[in-house]
């Protein structure tokens, strides 16, 4: 995948570079759950800081333990890794291109990165243990778990999985 040379993505090649898409997507990139230079990994917003520049960083010197693929493990790293990959691609910014490939199509509404003031008024509080939080942000691993969404936005999103290639 970075070895191709994408335009955009050349500072990626690396040892990562035997990384595929569907790697990513499967969890099995031999990339860690999390890379060693997250600023803030048990922090209250543990992604907020991470940025693309600090991304290519981890990706220049990351040793992985095997030649991929390796066996499933997951990487919220992996998934942060393959929405930038996509980003770069597509040429939009992930949350604008999940909207337009999947949340749009399937009409959900309520799925995004983003809240406006009526969702935010509906989201649910965050709690972290018995202790109130506050919700996480997310730049670079974006694609790991950006998204805020509804009961009826998932039950559409498994109704056009189930329905596999025949669905929407």
């Amino acid at each position: 995948l970075f070895a191709r040379g994408i335009a955009g993505l050349d500072p990626w090649i690396t040892a990562t570079g035997a990384v595929t898409l569907r790697q990513l997507a499967t969890h099995t990139s031999c990339l860690p759950r999390l890379p060693d230079n997250l600023m803030n990994p048990n922090g209250d917003d543990p992604y907020g800081q991470y940025d693309k520049k600090a991304m290519v960083e981890y990706l220049a010197h990351a040793k992985l333990d095997a030649a991929p693929p390796c066996a499933a493990e997951y990487s919220n790293f992996g998934f942060g890794v393959l929405g930038v990959v996509l980003e770069t691609v597509y040429g939009m910014p992930w949350a604008t291109l999940i909207q337009e490939k999947i949340t749009g199509p399937l009409g959900m509404a309520d799925t995004v990165q983003e809240l406006s003031p009526a969702q935010q008024a509906r989201f649910a509080e965050p709690w972290a243990g018995d202790k109130p939080a506050h919700p996480w942000t997310f730049q670079a691993i974006a694609g790991a778990g950006a998204l805020r969404s509804t009961l009826a936005d998932m039950s559409k999103l498994a109704d056009a999985l189930l329905a596999g290639p025949k669905g929407p």
